[in-house]
Order: structure tokens, then sequence, then C-alpha cells
């Protein structure tokens, strides 16, 4: 017979019935709504409803968070896209080694990060390289 640690069955029912990434998507929802112009492709609900069924991550840090999703491609490449980040510039870039494990811990061989083209300036000394254009047209 084994014992219980009196406090297993708190912890148990923590994780099966709380969400933490959630608990911490309170903190930052109003940021990332501030963030966020009326040319996002995606609305503060969206973000929270995948966070909410765990489609995607919040890494989130003291003043800064990051929203990823993993990605499956046709050709057979996975890779985590950040969708939106807010918050402290420097702490986003600190959060980017663990995004990149949890990315490499789900099967993830590349990260896409797409916005302003100023990310491509300021995570070039993480290791980032020019990728891709991203242009649109409102229709």
């Amino acid at each position: 017979m084994t014992l219980a640690h009196p406090q297993d069955d708190t912890v148990h029912r923590l994780a099966r019935d709380e969400n933490p990434m959630l608990t911490q998507w309170a903190r930052f929802k109003s940021r990332f709504a501030e963030a966020m112009d009326d040319a996002s492709l995606y609305t503060i609900d969206d973000l929270e409803q995948r966070i909410a069924t765990r489609r995607a991550f919040l890494f989130a840090g003291k003043d800064a968070a990051v929203v990823a999703e993993p990605q499956d491609y046709p050709g057979g490449a996975k890779a985590m896209q950040v969708l939106w980040a807010c918050g402290d510039l420097a702490e986003i870039v600190a959060l980017a080694p663990g995004i990149e494990a949890m990315a490499r811990m789900i099967g993830c061989t590349k990260m896409i990060v797409e916005g302003q083209k100023g990310w491509e300036r300021v995570l070039k000394p993480q290791g980032y390289e020019f990728f891709s254009v991203t242009v649109a047209k409102e229709l």
C-alpha cells in the first residue's frame, strides 16, 4: 500500500481543473488588446480561445508575454509561429530561448516570427535570419 502525500490530491485537482496559462493570460490580456490594432488578423478573443483550448501557448515573464502556436505544414515541417507579443522588448527577446526549447520538445524544426520589420533587427543576435516578406492588401 502506498501512502499519498496530503497535497497530492490538491495538485492533481489543480492540474486537471485549472489552466495555468489562463491565469497568466489574465495578467496580460489588456496589454495584448492594446498592442493589437484594427489591421490584426486576430482578435483578443481569438488569442484567448487558442490559449484556453491549448492550441496556442502563452509564454509569460514578469513584464512581457508571447503567444505562439505550433503549425503543421503540408510538406511535413512543423514550426512554432509567434502570433503576438506584448510588454518589455528586452524581456520578449529573453523569452525566446524558452519558447525555442518548448518548440523543439514538441517536434518543431523552425521558429516563425511575423510582424513588423523591426523584429528582424531585434532577433538577429539570437540567430534569426531573414525568411520571408509578408505583404497584405485590403479587399
